[in-house]
């Protein structure tokens, strides 16, 4: 469909034509001829003015629309092509072939001015960002993104040979460390992508990871043991193996670095002084397995939900219980806490999220419509919070202060196995079992941009500096770099 929408071109059967057709009419008003086999692409430039088809002789044609007369042919493909995009100035092109090769070419002179080889398998389709700054080919079984400012695709971060589970980005953003179910810790330089330090130490599966603020150590998970590690040397300085029964279900670190706490089946939440490896105090009330912990900004509080139902508040100074809020879940993801501090967020196992008021334990809104249990994120400035609801594959975002319905986003075929927020509160990223990552617009819910992997992903997360996103799977981790375009429309 041409751009201002008064005509169409089509292509079909294997008679080598493009069709011009009038949208008001209905009738054909122009025959391109010149393809010798069937032609399987077609694009159209922006302004309307030309368009460009690709077919099975290798060449792609560029015609005028107003004469319908053909002013290029260009070569280079060793097989045929099987995909075409203009870049958004119409300035150049982009064709994917069969022969594993993206190659850009300057509409001026026809030169190629590019020549992006990703991939042994056929390049399928190749799309263009709204910026012109980048572009997406796909190929057998995976994508690709090209910066074509520098023609290099995202840094892929091979080394653990079964499942990433979890990840963790430096708040620096310098480097990120990753667990698997093969039991390691891989951490990775982001700007190179070399493994700089494997930490080996863990019993069985290795499935969460927490970076201290200052990047100079982190805290892993294994069944009944929480372990830290020099994040440099990898090397273990301390292990906490108080729970009393099965499982750690949860790790968080105090704002300070100074101590950390976790949540166990023991029905415990724990608190652990970081240098001494000391436990300093046991948290009891709950009368039921604990499924996760979070600390306040100040680290003056922290709260815990258990299988019991309830999210309780703590002092972190005297270990007191200070609230009861009912509505608990069993998702260690329900339970989240405000930039701020001022309020927090529960979910139950029957769709509800509650939002309490910290000061006074009062609950001031409540998000319904999902079915089982509830996973919650907070957008960074507090305005807004984002939504998983069991198996199913959209997520919701909700106004926080009203707990008004904003916008629903749909196009998953999978369960969301995690939501990322970006660091401005502008974008949310999501994980699915379908293999995708999606990038949203939380205001609009409108889809951004999608990538496309070999398996199912796990992990998901932004670079504080809201550039990059990193996904974790079944075939590992990759970093894509996210570049924004103009304005939305």
């Amino acid at each position: 469909m041409a751009p201002d929408g008064t005509w169409l071109a089509t292509a079909g059967g294997g008679d080598g034509t493009v069709r011009i057709w009038d949208r008001a009419t209905g009738r054909q008003s122009a025959l391109l001829s010149g393809h010798g086999h069937q032609v399987r692409g077609i694009a159209i430039a922006p302004d309307g003015s030309w368009l460009a088809s690709i077919g099975g002789d290798k060449a792609v044609r560029i015609w005028d629309r107003a004469t319908g007369r053909e002013t290029a042919c260009l070569a280079g493909h060793a097989d045929i092509m099987l995909g075409v995009a203009i870049s958004p100035d119409g300035s150049w092109l982009a064709t994917a072939g069969r022969d594993g090769k993206v190659r850009i070419r300057d509409r001026a002179t026809g030169r190629e001015t590019a020549c992006l080889a990703g991939d042994l398998s056929s390049a399928t389709t190749v799309a263009i960002a709204a910026d012109g700054t980048w572009l997406a080919a796909g190929y057998d079984r995976k994508a690709r993104i090209w910066d074509l400012a520098t023609a290099r695709e995202p840094v892929a971060l091979p080394g653990h040979n079964l499942p990433v589970e979890g990840l963790a980005i430096a708040a620096d953003g310098t480097w990120l460390a990753t667990t698997g179910h093969d039991g390691k810790v891989r951490i990775r330089d982001l700007a190179t992508g070399q493994e700089t330090t494997c930490i080996i130490g863990h019993t069985g599966s290795a499935g969460h990871v927490t970076i201290a603020p200052d990047g100079t150590w982190l805290a892993t998970i294994s069944h009944d043991t929480v372990q830290i590690w020099e994040s440099t040397t990898g090397r273990e300085t301390a292990r906490f193996a108080g729970h009393t029964t099965d499982l750690v279900n949860g790790v968080a670190i105090a704002p300070d670095g100074t101590w950390l706490a976790s949540a166990g089946h023991d029905k415990a939440v724990r608190i652990w002084d970081r240098a001494t490896g000391r436990e300093t105090a046991c948290l009891t009330g709950h009368t039921d397995i604990a499924i996760s912990v979070a600390i306040a900004p100040d680290g003056t509080w922290l709260a815990s939900s258990s299988k019991d139902g309830t999210v309780r508040l703590w002092d972190r100074a005297s270990g007191r219980e200070t609230a009861r809020l009912p509505g608990s879940t069993t998702a260690s993801s329900g339970l989240a806490i405000a930039p701020d501090g001022t309020w927090l967020t529960s979910a139950d196992d029957f769709g509800t999220v509650r939002i309490w008021d910290r000061s006074t334990g009062q609950e001031t809104a409540r998000v319904t419509g999902h079915h089982g249990w509830v996973g919650v994120k907070v957008s960074p400035d507090g305005t807004w919070l984002a939504t998983t609801g069991g198996y199913h594959p959209a997520v919701w975002v909700w106004d926080r202060a009203t707990g008004r319905h904003i916008a629903c986003l749909v196009g998953h075929t999978g369960r969301v196995t995690r939501v990322a927020i970006s660091p401005d509160s502008a974008r949310i990223a999501t994980a699915s079992d379908d293999g995708t990552l999606r990038i949203w617009d939380p205001a609009s819910g409108r889809l951004v941009t999608m990538m496309r992997t070999d398996g199912i992903l796990y992990a998901c997360a932004w670079t504080p500096d809201g550039r990059s996103v990193v996904v974790g799977g079944t075939q590992g981790v990759s970093v894509y770099d996210f570049h924004r375009g103009g304005p939305d429309r």
